[in-house]
């Protein structure tokens, strides 16, 4: 049993997400080393129950003369709004997303948290274990995607305008070329008339001499 004991207890901190156990009154009575990893900060000493916000280092937790989780400022908190609904209710809680403020490099830095809860039972009382994975990267690249896809639909919308127009422009065209051809349709007979009213002239004068002549030989006679 003991041996047992020692092998969860190394898989609890060895895991690659964030774990917390927590009573009922949501102290924190164990963390593992990525809760600190997230919460960008060393290891602190659990001998004495911890809030969340003294593991997370949360700007708020001076204001809250009760302690963490028992002021206004509390009721504003994700990781606190999670744990309290958690506990108050003993239930699941599934993948639920959060941003939330920690220290990088001396600098508070906005990361994407997913938080789940799972009731749990430890020395015969009720515990809740809260699993926390920073998933900053992973809002990022959605946030990138997010962007690259109104981009995606810019050029699109660019493109559907731009083929309109060409379009337009080849009805355009072919509306110039089919009248172009009946023009010349038109042109053609009219040509023909025109280039031979000369010769028709020559034709009418030639004629109208003829009957002149005649007219003048029956007088004769």
């Amino acid at each position: 049993v003991i041996s047992e004991k020692k092998n969860l207890s190394v898989i609890f901190d060895a895991a690659p997400v964030g774990m917390m156990i927590l009573d009922q009154n949501a102290s924190v009575k164990k963390a593992n080393m990525a809760i600190y990893k997230i919460a960008g900060k060393e290891i602190v000493n659990l001998a004495e129950s911890k809030r969340i916000g003294d593991i997370f280092d949360c700007p708020n937790r001076s204001l809250c003369k009760g302690g963490c989780g028992y002021s206004d400022k509390c009721e504003a908190c994700g990781i606190n709004i999670i744990i309290k609904e958690a506990c108050d209710n003993k239930k699941f809680i599934n993948n639920k997303d959060i941003e939330y403020s920690v220290y990088v490099n001396n600098n508070r830095e906005k990361i994407w948290l997913r938080v789940n809860s799972v009731p749990i039972i430890m020395n015969e009382k009720p515990h809740i274990l809260v699993i926390i994975d920073d998933i900053t990267g992973l809002k990022r690249l959605q946030e990138e995607l997010k962007d690259s896809n109104i981009e995606l639909k810019s050029t699109l919308e660019e493109l559907k305008m731009a083929q309109n127009h060409l379009i337009q422009q080849e009805k355009l065209a072919g509306i110039g070329q089919l009248a172009a051809g009946v023009a010349h349709e038109i042109n053609n007979p009219l040509g023909f008339v025109m280039s031979n009213f000369e010769t028709l002239k020559k034709y009418i004068f030639k004629y109208k001499k003829m009957l002149d002549a005649y007219s003048e030989l029956r007088k004769e006679l």
